[in-house]
């Protein structure tokens, strides 16, 4: 099955299916998306649900400011041409 690997000491999340990477997890102001593999769209949402980002643009890295965020939990999905991965993000 599918799993993700959570190093404290980097504070980053490696899923190890699409080899993709989250960093820092948790964040402050910036959170970084790199992927070996293109994804077509990436979206955050908030514990309720609710779309915070939204990026329709085909990369395999993505910055985000996530400093108007507020602090909790919340979900990256990301989709790619033949899969999708939901990957937990804290904000502090």
């Amino acid at each position: 099955g599918e799993y993700s690997i959570v190093n404290i000491t980097k504070g980053s999340t490696k899923s190890t299916f699409e080899n993709l990477s989250i960093y820092p997890n948790p964040a402050t102001d910036i959170v970084s998306i790199v992927s070996e593999k293109m994804f077509n769209k990436l979206t955050i949402v908030n514990s309720i649900g609710q779309i915070i980002f939204e990026n329709f643009d085909q990369c395999e890295s993505l910055s985000i400011n996530t400093d108007g965020f507020e602090a909790g939990i919340y979900f990256i999905r990301i989709e790619y041409f033949d899969n999708i991965l939901i990957e937990k993000l804290i904000i502090k």
